[in-house]
């Protein structure tokens, strides 16, 4: 069981490099193309990540699903990754706004399947006591490989155009799906006709945190649409500047990573889930402050280096409050689906509410909700029992 633990950890290590890295390849470059090569312009984008969040969120619940009733992720893990990987590879030949619109359709499926699976998978082969130092672990390798992919492939395009990004997803893809399949699942004998109950299977713990985290990702939301907006219009910032502000927020984050992971199977979930939720507030109270670019940069970086606990905290409780592997996946697809819905609200109400309040004091408004926000996640039970 320890070696099967170990080569498990090793494989998802090895795939959170590489799969980060074709992802960030897309999420960095992808939208570049498109403006550049294919002429799209800001209605365009956004007709395109209206319909991707949308398939996004809708497509989750059935990757769940059938994850569950075959009772198998790696698979669909691999099949999540490869149909993303060659999307994200494909885009950089496309010609038209159709062609982009349906390849971020298509990517957006393929990567929900993958990452529902993902969650549930994790929740399948971790224990209680060290899931939180997997994760961690998880988070700060596929941040490495983000960096690494992102600034390589970015200085290729520059001298060798997109087919050296289109290259590199492939090979990239290709290798994250290698290890996945290589993990020793822990599987349960079918029982005929069965089907994921809402009185057998969830738990009360489950419809808390659903509840709490539905009301916390809509009001955490509100300012994400916004914060760009205020580094151009407020802040004046040059795109040097913006970049340095992203670059030392990641660094931030990638470091903090695993020692949350370590804090949360030490510690417990219940407190750190709360000073997790509390602690975003920093984001947004940064940018209503902040008088000039060196107060914005090192608010944000403690900002950064805070609230990334909020990737892992979340996270792990989910997988607590989801014990029964016959449903995890649904479970965990259909959290993801309430939470992905909740934070579209968000962020509309936000765009709203600027309109008529100015950027700088609905940055102040957020950060005041998302910390009072934040206090009812004491209402959570404490899933992790603490060695005597």
């Amino acid at each position: 069981m320890k070696n099967n633990s170990a080569r498990n950890q090793r494989a998802l290590m090895i795939y959170s490099f590489f799969s980060r890295a074709t992802m960030n390849i897309g999420m960095s470059y992808n939208g570049v193309y498109a403006a550049e090569i294919i002429g799209l312009k800001s209605d365009e984008f956004g007709i395109v990540g209206a319909i991707s969040t949308i398939l996004t969120q809708l497509t989750q619940p059935l990757w769940g699903h059938i994850s569950d009733k075959k009772n198998v992720r790696k698979y669909f893990i691999a099949i999540g990754e490869i149909g993303t990987g060659v999307t994200i590879a494909l885009t950089f030949t496309l010609k038209s706004f159709q062609q982009y619109l349906l390849a971020s359709a298509i990517l957006w499926v393929m990567w929900s399947g993958a990452y529902t699976c993902l969650q549930a998978l994790l929740g399948d082969i971790t224990v209680k006591a060290g899931r939180g130092s997997v994760i961690g672990s998880m988070e700060f390798i596929g941040g490495i490989g983000a960096i690494i992919a992102v600034t390589i492939v970015g200085s290729l395009i520059d001298v060798y155009g997109y087919l050296s990004a289109l290259i590199a997803s492939i090979v990239f893809t290709a290798i994250a799906a290698i290890p996945i399949l290589t993990i020793k699942e822990h599987t349960e004998p079918k029982i005929i006709g069965r089907k994921t109950s809402w009185k057998m299977d969830v738990t009360k713990d489950y419809k808390v945190y659903l509840a709490l985290s539905t009301v916390w990702w809509g009001v955490m939301s509100i300012s994400w649409p916004l914060f760009s907006l205020t580094q151009v219009k407020v802040f004046n910032l040059t795109k040097t500047e913006i970049a340095i502000i992203s670059v030392s927020g990641s660094f931030g984050q990638m470091i903090m990573m695993p020692i949350w992971g370590k804090l949360v199977d030490k510690y417990g979930r219940r407190k750190l889930m709360v000073l997790a939720c509390a602690s975003t507030s920093i984001w947004p109270l940064a940018y209503a402050i902040s008088q000039n670019y060196i107060q914005l940069l090192i608010l944000n970086t403690i900002g950064s280096i805070l609230g990334s606990s909020i990737n892992i905290i979340p996270w792990v409780y989910l997988l607590d409050v989801t014990p029964n592997r016959r449903s995890r996946a649904t479970l965990i697809a259909l959290y993801n689906t309430v939470t992905g819905f909740s934070q579209a609200i968000g962020q509309y109400v936000g765009g709203e509410i600027a309109i008529r309040l100015g950027l700088r004091e609905t940055m102040m408004l957020n950060s005041a909700l998302r910390f009072i926000f934040a206090i009812p996640m004491l209402i959570l039970q404490e899933t992790l029992t603490k060695r005597l």
